[in-house]
């Protein structure tokens, strides 16, 4: 009888044993899906928002590295009118005429007149300057803008100059 008892005690306490196990590894299955339902509730969250034109975004999803599709360019079938022009033959011995030390800093940007011997030039030290190609003189300075000039071009009726920057601002001059 003895022998029955304590086998029986046995059995009861490998029986606890197991179903404390059992409890643990469902408490675990519990926080695992509640932590799956979260995750699918935050993107659900984060389509909406998206759909809705919210400036709000999941910054978790990327496209960087994974393959997306990709527009593809459309058929040129439009003539072009040059292939039947003739040109003069370009002189291929291209020399130096002049030299113009123009800037302090890096040029980032420059521009030919249409119909005077003129340049413009654009730089990192924030100026922008014309130059008379004949004589290599500084015909005009300009500044205005608060960091360096990116951009530069003359308007076609050739009065105007307009000017860009990392200030992010575009302006228009007039010269003439």
């Amino acid at each position: 009888m003895k022998k029955k008892h304590l086998a029986t005690v046995k059995e009861k306490a490998l029986i606890k044993l197991e179903k404390d196990k059992l409890a643990r590894r469902a408490y675990d299955l519990q926080e695992s899906i509640k932590t799956h339902e979260d995750a699918v509730q935050a993107k659900i969250k984060a389509a909406q928002a998206r759909s809705s034109g919210s400036p709000e975004r999941d910054l978790g999803t990327s496209t960087i590295g994974k393959k997306t599709k990709m527009t593809p360019f459309p058929d040129d079938a439009r003539p072009n009118p040059f292939l039947s022009r003739e040109y003069e033959t370009l002189n291929t011995r291209l020399t130096q005429s002049s030299k113009i030390d123009a800037h302090t800093r890096g040029i980032g940007g420059m521009a030919l007149h249409m119909r005077k011997q003129i340049i413009a030039t654009a730089s990192d030290d924030c100026l922008w300057k014309i130059w008379n190609m004949e004589t290599s003189e500084n015909i005009m300075t300009g500044e205005g803008h608060k960091d360096w000039i990116c951009g530069i071009d003359f308007h076609p009726a050739g009065s105007h100059l307009v000017t860009s920057g990392s200030d992010r601002s575009i302006k228009l001059w007039d010269f003439m």
